[in-house]
C-alpha cells in the first residue's frame, strides 16, 4: 500500500525541513550523524536527488551545521520524490468532500444532481459517485475552483490551526522559565551556573528562537 501525499503536505515538509532537521539533531547530537548515514544509504536507490550526499567526509559529519543541512536536504528530497512518483488521479467520495467543503453529504449529492461538478464518475454495482481532483466545482455565485484547490485550502487552514496550537505550547514553556528565573538575560550572564541552569538556559533560548520564528 502507498500513502497518498498531497501537494500541500509536500510544501509543508519543504517549508519546515530546517526546523525538523534541528529537532532530529537536538535529540542526540552524537547519534544523529550515524542515523543520517543510515538514511542516505537506505534511500540511495529510491531517491534521485541532484545533491551528492557523499561529497562530505566522515570528519565533516562531525559538524552540527553540515549534518543539519544534509538532514534538511534529505527531507526535501523525500518530500519531492513522494509526490512526483504518484501519477494516479485522486478521486473523492461524497463523504470526503462533505468534510472539505464543510457541508453535509446530502448537499454534495444535491450539487451533483444540479451539475455543479464538471466531472463525476460512478463506479461499483450501486454506482457510487466519485469526484476526481481535476473536477471543477461551481459555487452559487458563479465562482469556480477545482476539487484539488478546495482540498488544499482546507488543509492549509487546518495546518495553520496546528501552528497556532504549537505556538501556544511554546509560550507556556517560556512562561515556565520566566516564573523560575524571571529574566533570560540574567540567567545567561549569570556566573557559576549549575548544570540544571546551563541546560535551562539552552532550552529557554531555543524556545524563544522558535517562538520568534512562528
Amino acid at each position: 500500500m502507498k500513502y497518498m501525499i498531497t501537494h500541500f503536505e509536500k510544501e509543508a515538509v519543504l517549508s519546515h525541513a530546517d526546523e525538523v532537521a534541528e529537532k532530529m539533531i537536538s535529540v542526540n547530537e552524537n547519534l544523529s550523524p550515524v542515523l543520517l548515514k543510515m538514511l542516505i544509504n537506505s534511500l540511495e536507490k529510491t531517491i534521485q536527488s541532484k545533491m551528492n550526499f557523499y561529497l562530505y567526509t566522515e570528519s565533516q559529519l562531525a559538524d552540527k551545521e553540515i549534518v543539519k543541512m544534509l538532514y534538511s536536504d534529505l527531507l526535501k528530497s523525500i518530500a519531492i520524490a513522494s509526490v512526483e512518483e504518484r501519477n494516479t488521479v485522486i478521486k473523492y467520495k461524497t463523504g470526503e468532500l462533505s468534510k472539505y467543503f464543510g457541508v453535509s453529504q446530502t448537499t454534495i449529492n444535491n450539487w451533483i444532481k444540479e451539475g455543479r461538478f464538471s466531472d463525476v464518475e460512478r463506479t461499483g454495482e450501486n454506482k457510487h459517485a466519485k469526484i476526481p481532483e481535476h473536477s471543477i466545482w461551481t459555487a452559487g455565485n458563479g465562482e469556480q475552483k477545482t476539487i484539488k484547490e478546495v482540498v488544499e485550502q482546507y488543509q492549509t487552514e487546518h495546518f495553520q490551526l496546528t501552528d497556532i496550537k504549537e505556538k501556544e505550547i511554546i509560550l507556556q514553556e517560556i512562561r515556565y522559565f520566566q516564573d523560575k528565573y524571571h529574566s533570560f538575560d540574567e540567567l545567561v550572564t549569570q556566573e557559576n551556573k549549575t548544570i540544571e541552569e546551563e541546560e535551562d538556559a539552552k532550552e529557554w533560548g531555543y524556545l524563544l528562537s522558535r517562538y520568534s520564528k512562528s
